[in-house]
């Protein structure tokens, strides 16, 4: 009978183990930590560590016809965490809920950084941003007024 438990006993053990790694593999969009884990090391700035960790997969330069003030829409499906630059201050960090929206106005400047871009859409004065694809590595998008440009840029580890 001892033995008998104890064998119950492990594949319980087993079968738990297997639940929790399996939900974590199937789930290609789970996002469980912030930005500023990976992306704060010290007094390095956070763009810095992107760059010396990641190399750049794709880039995108796009034309502003339109003029400020901007409003950015952010749009997901899944939980997802960002951090974000307004107008050239602090750059900040926040998490957005499944099926959520996020909006901000700017008028000069406005830096994003993604994790990933799994169900994401991004919108700018509500027209969608072209050339976002959808990937599990980082994602920057930098805007810039005065230089009427936006920047779009794709990142994989690097080996």
């Amino acid at each position: 009978i001892a033995i008998l438990i104890f064998a119950i006993y492990i594949i319980r053990l087993i079968n738990e183990e297997e639940s929790k790694t399996r939900t974590k593999e199937t789930s290609q969009y789970y996002e469980d930590e912030p930005l500023s884990k990976i992306f704060i090391e010290g007094d390095e700035p956070w763009e810095e560590i992107l760059f010396d960790n990641f190399d750049i997969l794709s880039e995108s330069l796009q034309a502003l016809d339109s003029s400020a003030p901007f409003t950015f829409r952010i749009a997901t499906a899944e939980r997802l965490w960002y951090r974000y630059e307004v107008d050239s201050l602090k750059a900040l960090e926040s998490v957005i809920p499944r099926g959520d929206n996020h909006q901000y106005s700017f008028n000069h400047s406005f830096k994003i950084l993604f994790g990933h871009s799994n169900t994401l859409n991004l919108f700018l004065n509500d027209y969608k941003i072209k050339n976002l694809k959808s990937l599990s590595g980082p994602v920057l998008l930098n805007i810039s007024y005065p230089n009427k440009t936006l920047t779009l840029q794709h990142f994989v580890s690097k080996l």
